[in-house]
C-alpha cells in the first residue's frame, strides 16, 4: 500500500490530499491551510492554526480510504 498525505484545516474542517508530487492544494479560509508532496514527500503551511496530518491509503484502485490518523507529522 501506498501513502498518500492530506491534512485537515483546523477552522473550515476541509480535508486536502496531495496525490501526485507537484498537487499543490490549498484551503480557501482565512487560515490558508496547504498540503503538496503526494507520494514522494509532505509539505504543508498554515497562517495562524496548526493542521493535523492524516494519511490515506490507496485500495483496490477507487478513491482511497481513510487507514490510520497521525497524532502528530511524522518529520
Amino acid at each position: 500500500m501506498k501513502r498518500i498525505w492530506g491534512v485537515e484545516c483546523p477552522d473550515c474542517k476541509k480535508r486536502m490530499f496531495s496525490f501526485y508530487t507537484y498537487d499543490y492544494k490549498k484551503c480557501g479560509c482565512a487560515n490558508q491551510t496547504m498540503v503538496d508532496g503526494g507520494r514522494e514527500y509532505l509539505r504543508y503551511g498554515w497562517k495562524t492554526n496548526r493542521p493535523r496530518s492524516i494519511y490515506w491509503s490507496k485500495c483496490d484502485g477507487k478513491y482511497p480510504k481513510l487507514a490510520k490518523r497521525a497524532s502528530r507529522f511524522p518529520y
